[in-house]
């Protein structure tokens, strides 16, 4: 299990965090669930940050929805995604989202 900071992480989210030296989204859904996400925009590698309720690149302005990973600017694109398990105050993900190549 690779460990991706406490819970006490979710009081703001979503939020950039650096989990094993490199940066990813985290972001409570609505329902409770946790998801950990790629912070690299799939067009062109840009840095994803995270703006209140979204998620963006700051490259070309492509959106995307936090609760999904779904691009809201382009169709069928979405950012990369694994579940993240709370473990004893701790949050926890089998393996890391895949970088975009």
């Amino acid at each position: 299990m690779i460990d991706v900071g406490t819970e006490e992480l979710l009081e703001e989210t979503p939020q950039i965090v650096t989990v094993e030296g490199n940066r990813y989204v985290l972001h409570e859904r609505e329902n409770g669930d946790v998801a950990l996400y790629s912070a690299i925009c799939p067009h062109q590698r840009g840095r994803i940050t995270a703006r209140e309720e979204i998620l963006l690149c700051p490259n070309h302005r492509w959106k995307f929805d936090p609760e999904t990973g779904e691009c809201l600017t382009v169709d069928d694109e979405r950012l990369p995604a694994v579940p993240v398990s709370r473990e004893d105050g701790s949050l926890v993900v089998e393996t890391l989202p895949s970088k975009i190549a």
